[in-house]
């Protein structure tokens, strides 16, 4: 069977290229690429042949550590139990994996069209933004957020989110990261996006491009002067140049990166002096102006035991340096990704621990990585999960295959257990195959459950009735109470408005009153007369409060009610009582003080004009004139102690009023007159100023009533003058 050489030289084909190993003395071997070309006469026959070795040991070692990188990331993607976006600094969607998909109900290529803000609510799309613009302000490095998502059907499901940027070392932002989980349903991701697997296909196309790209520009130049003598064809397709501007003097120098141009000329004449082969890696202007990155592998050629010549081959790495810069990248945002996840990520070896990132070590509650690195995977495994994980890790290490999520028990170094969702996926480390553990903490989740739970029971059982609305006012939740004091059923019930149990006691201004309150995020507390739903009435004390979510929107409404019928009739019974008490306390009262100021007022008269007609200087008249007066106040007492008798009648309220026209004026002259002896007796005067005419004065009303009041009001003011 004829050889790739037999077609060279036969003249089958012009060239033809391979990879092989070679061995060298030392029994050691290197990969190299081989490229063999036929050299032909005029009549186009093969008269010789020229064959260029490459050491591509280093190509060879880059793609396997590519091959590696992309595992380990794959690994990341592969083993997230949460949605992971990669946006720029508009929140553009760059990458995403099927955990997005699947959670937003977008294919993949309608959500690569999106911003992270068109899937978020529209009411927490103000808050969103703000973190958003404080993370690219550097403001902060990154942040947490709860929110909710926008499904390309309109529903809403809740995420919490950690967000953080990705910096060069200049502190530029190069992309966000954010990392869901959704703490609606606790689903995890399953996939990888497409859009990563077809950067990876990219990545894997530009690597064979830089495999295939093994022509190089075989050269040959004076040791001195370093100007060519000799360029093969490839230069010109390489870099542009014809093959004669290469003969120019100065070509070589003249191309050199500025930056480097001095660097590599003397690195060159020091290798030639030494007569020594020289490798090295330089850039090189291109004809159209681009700087082409060239490694040139030169041999020194004697003449006369001195350097004559170098003859080397210049082969084109522009792309092999992006794949670096490339696979540098990879490894970064291998790297963040893992330092920034908000889950323990572990990877042992040999049942051995040999790396924990900063969430892993925080969850374990160790001090430093001695505590952990090294160490058995099965000192941080609760007793009660042993058995299974050390099931699950023989199942991983056999079928090579990622394990589902499970829920199990870990130990932290304080002897403090932990409940964790994991999930193993086999991988490589350091080029040893490993296992790679995502360990999400679900403890507080765990915790929240249980008090659900027991908060659910609690209303279940309560004594008093509990009713859930939504901001509509549309009930969607009633506790078995309800159903027993109003005769209603939960299936019966939800969907309708608690209007359902009006009975139309209650005004519309309460209503208003009630739902001013509500709006205001402020509780209710009132009282109700409602119906039955066999129309019995009934009363119950209520106290309505809204439920408010995180972001202080209100969301539902809760009312707390009690009936209290059998109160109501204790009530309106005391009332009665305590009515009739008080009607009777105000008539022992009005009593009282028609006693202390009718029966006082004439006495005090009697008393003290007798006192006065002790005198011994009086006048006739005067002796007259009081004793006129002590009578006029006995027959006052006279009245009322026919007041007195006839007290009954004002306790019913039923008391005569005797009409007649009574002279205001007199009345009051008297009252002077009869309170002049207590008013001298005190050292104050009393005057009396009488604007009313004759005619005036005149009025008709109860002459004894009417006196009652005018002596009080003198009394009280010289009692308290």
């Amino acid at each position: 069977m004829p050889t790739l050489f037999d077609e060279l030289t036969e003249g089958k084909i012009d060239r033809y290229k391979i990879e092989k190993k070679i061995h060298k003395k030392d029994k050691s071997h290197f990969w190299a690429e081989i490229s063999v070309s036929a050299i032909k006469n005029k009549e186009n026959k093969v008269v010789n042949t020229i064959g260029i070795i490459t050491d591509i040991n280093e190509r060879k070692a880059d793609k396997e550590a590519l091959l590696e990188s992309k595992k380990r990331l794959q690994g990341v993607f592969d083993l997230a139990n949460s949605g992971i976006i990669l946006t720029d600094t508009s929140s553009k969607i760059l990458e995403f994996n099927d955990w997005c998909t699947n959670a937003l109900g977008y294919t993949h290529s309608d959500l690569q069209k999106l911003t992270t803000m068109d899937i978020t609510h529209p009411d927490d799309y103000e808050n969103s933004t703000l973190l958003f613009n404080k993370l690219l302000e550097g403001k902060v490095d990154k942040y947490q957020n709860e929110k909710r998502y926008l499904k390309k059907d309109k529903s809403i499901f809740w995420g919490e989110v950690s967000v953080s940027a990705v910096k060069d070392e200049s502190n530029k932002i190069l992309y966000i990261i954010g990392i869901i989980t959704d703490i609606t349903k606790r689903k995890l991701a399953e996939e990888l996006l497409h859009q990563n697997e077809k950067k990876y296909r990219q990545s894997e196309e530009k690597l064979r491009d830089i495999i295939d790209s093994t022509d190089g520009i075989v050269w040959e130049s004076d040791a001195q002067t370093l100007d060519f003598t000799f360029v093969s064809k490839q230069a010109e397709r390489l870099l542009g140049f014809p093959v004669e501007d290469w003969y120019k003097t100065g070509f070589w120098t003249d191309h050199l990166h500025p930056e480097e141009k001095n660097e590599i000329i003397c690195y060159c004449a020091a290798q030639t002096k030494l007569m020594q082969k020289h490798d090295f890696v330089y850039r090189f202007k291109a004809k159209n102006g681009n700087y082409v990155w060239l490694r040139d592998i030169v041999n020194v050629v004697l003449e006369d035991g001195k350097p004559r010549w170098l003859r080397g081959i210049m082969v084109d790495i522009t792309q092999q340096k992006e794949t670096n810069e490339s696979l540098i990248e990879s490894e970064e945002k291998y790297r963040r990704l893992i330092e920034n996840s908000p889950d323990a990520i572990v990877i042992y070896a040999d049942e051995k621990i040999v790396y924990a990132n900063e969430e892993g070590f925080r969850m374990i509650r160790a001090k430093n990585e001695s505590e952990v690195i090294g160490k058995s995977v099965m000192q941080f495994i609760h007793p009660e999960s042993q058995s299974n994980i050390l099931r699950r890790m023989k199942e991983v290490n056999m079928n090579n295959n990622a394990t589902a999520t499970i829920q199990e028990k870990f130990i932290r170094l304080d002897g403090t257990s932990i409940d964790v969702e994991i999930k193993a996926i086999p991988t490589i480390y350091e080029r040893k195959l490993a296992v790679q553990v995502i360990v999400h903490d679900i403890t507080e989740r765990k915790r929240s459950e249980e008090k659900i739970r027991q908060l659910s029971q609690a209303v279940e059982q309560s004594p008093v009735t509990i009713v859930i609305t939504n901001i509509k006012g549309e009930i969607e939740y009633v506790n078995p109470k309800f159903t027993e004091t109003t005769g209603y059923t939960l299936d019966e019930i939800v969907g309708k408005n608690p209007r359902i149990l009006k009975s139309g006691h209650t005004s519309q201004e309460e209503y208003k009153d009630l739902w001013y309150t509500l709006e205001k995020g402020k509780e209710w507390h009132g009282e109700f007369h409602n119906k039955k739903k066999n129309g019995e009435l009934y009363w119950e004390s209520a106290s309505i409060s809204p439920i408010i979510n995180t972001y202080g929107k209100t969301t539902h409404f809760i009312a707390i009610k009690e009936n209290i019928t059998e109160r109501k009739k204790t009530e309106q019974e005391l009332v009665k009582a305590k009515n009739k008490a008080e009607e009777s306390d105000h008539l022992k009262s009005a009593f009282l003080a028609n006693m202390s100021h009718e029966i006082r007022t004439p006495m005090n008269g009697i008393l003290g004009f007798t006192e006065l007609l002790k005198e011994p200087k009086l006048s006739g008249n005067e002796q007259q004139e009081y004793i006129k007066i002590i009578e006029k106040s006995g027959k006052r007492m006279l009245n009322i102690i026919n007041d007195i008798i006839n007290i009954s009648k004002v306790e019913s309220g039923q008391i005569e009023v005797s009409l007649s026209e009574t002279n205001i004026n007199e009345q009051i002259e008297y009252l002077n007159t009869f309170f002049k002896p207590e008013t001298k007796q005190k050292g104050i005067k009393l005057l009396v100023m009488n604007q009313l005419s004759e005619k005036e004065s005149l009025v008709l009303t109860d002459p004894e009533k009417i006196y009652a009041i005018l002596t009080n009001l003198v009394k009280n003011a010289i009692k308290f003058t």
